[in-house]
């Protein structure tokens, strides 16, 4: 009795998890009524979208400008505050403030006060670079509130900043050319409506990660129009599952730092929002960080913008620009970019350069490699050739150092064992692309009232270690299908145990395939939808996830793909990715395992598998993680063209050396009847840039 009724809270919580957001606000209809939302301290929160606003508090603040505090902070008092009124001449004249440099405003974002890091990381980078006025608003009276109530208060508390400004201007003549306008978060749409206020004539107004819940559809957001020159940095962006930031151009100059979704170093969405103002602090500092122009949302994505250069961020008021941008940054501070020479020139010089590193370090490897190997003495006894410390990247391309050797967590793993749940199951359409339903294993209602339709075509994509439902490969690949097929795109979030250490993921690799064998046994058993029509696609330990979820269903699932199927601890193990996991088995080698610091397992493991560019090094890239990452970049790009052709292959050789002569066989793609006879290999070639 008590699970029936479960169920039926379930079937009705559900309906309306499914539905879009029908609020009074009428201000964004795609976000689940339910999220994770951070305060200043980087906790986070769970909003309910749908919840009652405060009336009074909100009547309050409309009334009441002066529940907005403005803290001025000069050269002069660079450490303590002097407190600004409004309509209080006097609090501006026997102030520091200086009506002849320029005046810098911060304003924070949700559940935040003047205490919140942004404040004091962005006053510092200006005072110790120039002369300004640096005012912090503190507008915690509205900020502390429930987070639906504080969205329908932005603008108030926005025209509050902007007459604020405005009488800044009367009482001291300081111009309006001077000004300067930061919000991060919720705080960009505040800086938004203080510039409509102003009507437009403040100098610049910037957007940090301007907030995406109930902001999508929403006339009072920041836009283009707030200021002479406004400009958005968009670091978490909304499109994804969880996204914190708005996702979406709303500025004069949009920038999409490494694509606007995942941060490199960061491995939540709090992480990757916050990198906005930790990015655009350093910028005031350094003035370092160059986008180039983008003409599309895929040139973004695919980091391929040919366009005109423009700085990021930094404190110069005559500023100007329009139009998308992305540029690429480090992971630590200063975050500059990654490759000090960044001209085609000398981009050429270095891949030169690395692949007679790599020929010559092929020869000897040759030659000394019976003596030179030492073979790990583990308790896996899964692989006897790699060095007992090694490299291997995370979602974001960051690397980390592995112990292969490390200790086990039996603890996780038992847990991982006993419980499938630790698998989270994300469905999207064609119907809701952007954001995802959530089906759950043993719940019944959590599919029948979902979006997923049996009679098109089922994919799954894994993601590999260190990573999460947001990182890159997942919405690439699922809006490659998306765009041109009628299909449920399921992807599954497996971090629980990805966030271990490899050694420990490694071991609990086999119980997460088993868990995900049996999700999609569900899925037949209550759509009736034929292993026929599903397709499992996994990258580097998810492909080794998609070969275990295969082995579960006796190799009745229709394709498997792995892309680059992880090398370390996998060679001899019993457990790996094989031809037999699904009616027809292919596998994509971008980084094979033979050579030094290679992270793929670089030897047949399917039916037919793929040695793109020979599957050591691939054009236009000069680390293992960018050959790596490659293989799902190459496999999203045949979704769409299915370009990519390989020749059969007699011998390693043949790859090698690019003199193979066999049949021809198209890579990747979206064929669910795709087939070959036998184990056969392949070599492809491609170019340097998508679509490859």
């Amino acid at each position: 009795m008590q699970k029936a009724l479960l169920c039926l809270l379930f079937a009705s919580a559900y309906t309306a998890f499914a539905v879009p957001v029908t609020s009074d606000y009428s201000e964004d209809r795609v976000y689940p009524r339910f999220i994770e939302f951070p305060d200043g301290q980087g906790v986070m929160h769970t909003v309910d979208l749908e919840a009652e606003p405060d009336y009074e508090l909100l009547a309050e603040i409309e009334r009441n400008p002066n529940n907005n505090r403005y803290l001025l902070f000069t050269r002069r008092n660079s450490g303590s505050s002097q407190t600004l009124t409004m309509n209080n001449a006097n609090s501006i004249r026997n102030s520091n403030f200086n009506p002849n440099v320029p005046t810098v405003v911060v304003v924070h974002g949700w559940l935040s006060n003047q205490n919140t890091d942004i404040n004091p990381v962005i006053r510092d980078a200006y005072l110790r670079k120039s002369d300004v006025n640096v005012i912090v608003m503190d507008w915690r009276r509205l900020a502390l509130s429930d987070y639906a109530t504080a969205v329908r208060g932005v603008p108030a508390v926005g025209r509050g900043l902007g007459q604020f400004m405005n009488f800044l201007n009367q009482v001291t003549g300081h111009p309006f050319t001077s000004m300067h306008l930061v919000g991060f978060s919720l705080g960009a749409h505040i800086v938004g409506n203080a510039g409509r206020e102003m009507r437009g004539r403040a100098a610049r107004v910037t957007g940090l990660d301007p907030a995406g819940p109930l902001w999508n559809y929403n006339s009072n957001r920041l836009n283009r129009n707030d200021g002479v020159y406004v400009e958005a940095i968009h670091t978490d962006g909304g499109y994804t599952v969880g996204g914190l930031g708005i996702g979406s151009n709303v500025a004069n100059a949009d920038f999409y730092p490494n694509g606007g979704i995942s941060q490199p170093g960061c491995l939540t969405n709090l992480c990757n929002h916050n990198r906005a103002w930790e990015l655009f602090a350093a910028t005031v500092t350094y003035n370092h960080l160059v986008g180039r122009q983008c003409s599309s949302s895929s040139q973004i994505t695919w980091d391929n913008c040919r366009g005109s250069q423009l700085r990021m961020g930094n404190d110069d008021l005559r500023k100007t620009g329009s139009g998308m941008y992305r540029l690429n940054t480090n992971r630590r501070y200063p975050f500059g970019s990654k490759l000090a020479y960044d001209s085609p020139r000398h981009r050429e010089m270095l891949e030169f350069l690395v692949i007679m590193i790599k020929a010559l370090l092929f020869i000897v490897f040759v030659t000394v490699y019976t003596v030179a190997s030492v073979p790990v003495t583990s308790e896996f006894s899964m692989e006897r050739e790699y060095p007992r410390f090694i490299e291997f990247p995370d979602g974001d391309g960051v690397m980390h150092t592995v112990d292969l050797e490390d200790e086990v967590d039996y603890k996780l793993v038992d847990d991982i064992t006993k419980n499938p749940d630790n698998n989270k199951y994300l469905l999207y359409t064609r119907r809701n692309p952007g954001f995802p339903q959530y089906l759950v294993m043993g719940i019944s209602e959590s599919i029948k009232y979902s979006l997923f339709n049996p009679k098109v075509p089922t994919v799954v994509i894994v993601h590999g270690w260190l990573s999460n439902q947001n990182s890159d490969l997942n919405p690439v690949i699922r809006d490659a299908y998306l765009e041109h097929r009628d299909v449920n795109v399921i992807i599954l979030d497996w971090r629980r145990l990805a966030l271990s250490n490899y050694v420990t993921a490694v071991l609990g690799v086999p119980a997460v395939g088993r868990g995900l064998g049996q999700f999609l046994m569900f899925i037949k058993q209550i759509t009736r939808q034929d292993y026929s029509k599903m397709h499992l696609v996994g990258f580097s330990l998810g492909a080794h996830i998609v070969g275990n979820a295969g082995k579960e269903l006796n190799g009745t699932i229709a394709r498997i793909t792995g892309l680059d199927p992880a090398g370390p601890l996998w060679n001899l193990n019993s457990n790996s990715l094989g031809p037999n996991d699904a009616v027809y088995v292919e596998a994509i080698h971008t980084d094979g395992g033979y050579t030094v610091g290679g992270l793929g397992i670089g030897s047949d493991v399917a039916k037919a598998d793929f040695y793109v560019n020979g599957g050591t090094s691939q054009p236009g890239c000069l680390t293992n993680v960018c050959n790596h990452n490659r293989a799902w970049k190459y496999f999203a790009a045949s979704i769409t063209y299915d370009h990519l052709v390989g020749k059969e292959c007699a011998s390693s050789w043949q790859i090698t050396w690019n003199s193979c002569k066999g049949p021809q066989l198209h890579m990747g793609n979206g064929d669910l009847k795709k087939y070959v006879s036998g184990n056969r290999r392949f070599r492809a070639n491609t170019k340097r840039r998508y679509p490859y």
